[in-house]
């Protein structure tokens, strides 16, 4: 049995955030076990997300099976394995996590689980496997939970900035400025397109 770091102490609704279960409030609704009432999308959800997975996988392999041979498509076959490495590794892992809120596959998984779902989007997650770990809390009985540990507020901060950056206004910026350009050379070409039709419409005219 994996081993478990007790989680710091203190009201769990108010200290605890992230991981694979978040609380801003103390829940109310309980069932007749002493349980939390976790709602219908404890069923809803994991089933939505097994029909995606499903349909997704099935897609993403039919697309490398019909154009793995061809050069040209390299690029596609790779961002289908890339969408169902995703479907595979990450999509039952979030269904899980809607239908309980305790961590029941390990401390393996734990880290490998959130790192490869960071990796897909960047190398930003290096820090990930090293303060990914699970915890315990008593929160309707004894619960093991998948979060992060940071060695202080500031240190989760800077990530969660670097985050924001590396994901978001960088690729964002990156890819608003690639537009500008493709679009400012496509009108530019068809300027230029335009002009040699209208001279050669003048010495078609000329020649008459």
């Amino acid at each position: 049995m994996d081993a478990v770091t007790p989680y710091p102490t203190g009201d769990f609704a108010t200290t605890y955030t992230g991981g694979w279960f978040s609380s801003t409030e103390t829940p109310n609704a309980t069932d007749p076990g002493g349980e939390p009432s976790l709602g219908p999308e404890a069923d809803i959800v994991p089933a939505i997300f097994a029909v995606i997975c499903l349909v997704g996988a099935a897609g993403n392999a039919f697309v490398i099976f019909m154009v793995y041979r061809t050069v040209t498509n390299y690029y596609i076959v790779n961002l289908a394995v890339t969408d169902l490495a995703f479907l595979i590794c990450c999509v039952p892992f979030s269904a899980a996590k809607m239908a309980t809120p305790s961590w029941e596959y390990g401390e393996f998984l734990c880290k490998f689980v959130f790192y490869f779902m960071q990796v897909r989007s960047f190398l930003l997650s290096l820090p990930l496997p090293i303060h990914m770990t699970t915890v315990t809390h008593e929160w309707y009985g004894p619960k093991i939970l998948c979060t992060e540990v940071w060695p202080s507020h500031m240190a989760r901060h800077a990530y969660m900035v670097y985050t924001f950056l590396i994901s978001y206004v960088i690729p964002l910026v990156t890819s608003l400025t690639s537009y500008t350009l493709i679009v400012r050379h496509l009108c530019l070409k068809v300027h230029v397109l335009s002009h040699i039709q209208q001279q050669a419409i003048k010495r078609k005219k000329k020649v008459k």
